[in-house]
């Protein structure tokens, strides 16, 4: 029984045999012994066992050929042994998938302090452009996300990566009302600075008196071009300005009505040119509030671009795994089957060669459904990223075939 669970479980083997390291006596202190007190023959036993883990072993792989790093195959047995401790029946795939669970919410938490520690050290606020900003985080955003993919594992139904795309996402939005934020700030001390002659003037009331509305108008103007000079004012530059002078509206509208060297024409023209003023004023700042949230909506449609493209990646690479898995599976146990019917045992063979055949047959149902499953995951996760990446929503449906196309053509 033990060598066929053996030869069930491990299709491809290697098996050392250890002599009795130490004499009976010495065989509770065996821990504290020094090569020199252990048996000769033991020692080289072990050296050669050690040669082949370190220098010829393949790495140790899950189902689906996913490679087990020592940290991870470390955590596995933790979780494995902690089963039996806990008096539970153990089973590998359960704590496979338990331990799947605990590095993909890591790995999660990796990426987010690697987006979060990049964008507070290159991001220097306010950016001059909302473009600026945007390609900060579209950088980050590639590296998290590289992180997570290297760090994850068995993310079957994306749980993780979407989360990780949300998490992200708010990050991004958060960071964004900052900058807004932040470069309000800085115009409003500009504007404080620029305009201070102008208040100087009002407080002195020099501009009530006869021609004192056109002097103002223009002194108006030229601190405003002199502002809209100034740099490092940020993406609310024409938002700030605008509310400046819309907090300067009845002052203007007092000044004008105050002086009597206008004709009723030239005060009617002056009003419709004040008023043409700050419509193309409230042009301008619309305008930089719509590039702030289609650059934004952009940036969403590239993180969701990015998502996809490297988990098509790494689909791909389980997929190809999982097809040399199968080969060295079935190759493994060809020899098996060969060693049986050397050894007499046709029966055996038979049963293992039914075996082949099943496997066989669950590889050619896998290659003809990949497509399918594929297409059916990046749906999903298209459908679930639209949630909280609306900017992504019209273009979910088509994204899948032009994506699937170039892995399978």
């Amino acid at each position: 029984m033990p060598r066929s669970c053996l030869r069930n479980f491990f299709p491809s083997r290697k098996c050392f045999v250890f002599e009795r390291p130490a004499a009976t006596e010495k065989m509770k202190e065996l821990s504290e012994l020094s090569d020199r007190e252990l048996e000769p023959s033991f020692v080289e036993q072990a050296n050669e066992f050690c040669d082949y883990i370190y220098n010829k072993a393949e790495i140790k792989t899950l189902k689906g050929g996913i490679p087990v790093t020592g940290r991870l195959l470390g955590n596995l047995a933790k979780v494995y042994v902690d089963t039996i401790c806990s008096n539970q029946v153990p089973c590998l795939e359960n704590a496979v998938q338990a331990l799947s669970q605990i590095e993909n919410a890591n790995a999660v938490q990796r990426a987010v302090a690697h987006y979060r520690a990049k964008m507070g050290e290159w991001v220097v606020f306010p950016t001059e452009t909302q473009e600026e900003l945007s390609q900060i985080h579209g950088t980050m955003v590639k590296e998290a996300l590289k992180i997570f993919i290297e760090n994850s594992f068995k993310d079957e139904d994306q749980k993780h990566q979407l989360e990780l795309m949300k998490v992200l996402q708010k990050e991004y939005e958060a960071i964004c009302d900052k900058n807004i934020q932040e470069s309000k700030k800085v115009c409003q001390s500009i504007i404080k600075r620029v305009f201070q002659p102008l208040e100087d003037r009002l407080s002195s009331g020099s501009y009530m008196s006869p021609g004192g509305y056109r002097k103002y108008s223009q002194d108006i103007q030229n601190y405003i071009r002199k502002y809209r000079s100034e740099h490092g004012r940020g993406v609310m530059a024409e938002e700030t300005l605008k509310e400046y002078l819309e907090g300067k509206k009845k002052t203007g509208e007092t000044i004008l009505a105050a002086d009597q060297s206008l004709t009723e024409a030239e005060h009617q023209m002056e009003v419709e040119r004040a008023r043409t003023r700050a419509l193309e004023q409230e042009k301008q700042a619309a305008k930089e509030k719509a590039e702030i949230y289609e650059r934004m909506m952009k940036d969403q449609q590239h993180t969701y671009n990015e998502n996809v493209e490297q988990l098509l990646k790494k689909m791909e690479e389980e997929r190809i795994s999982t097809m040399r898995e199968h080969e060295r599976v079935v190759e493994a146990k060809l020899k098996e089957q060969h060693d049986l019917l050397k050894e007499g045992f046709k029966e055996k063979a038979e049963l293992l060669q039914k075996e082949i055949d099943g496997l066989n047959r669950q590889r050619e149902k896998e290659q003809v459904e990949s497509p399918s499953l594929f297409s059916t995951i990046l749906d999903n996760v298209g459908q679930a990223a639209s949630l909280f990446l609306p900017g992504i929503l019209p273009k979910v449906g088509g994204m899948a075939v032009s994506y699937m196309s170039r892995f399978f053509k």
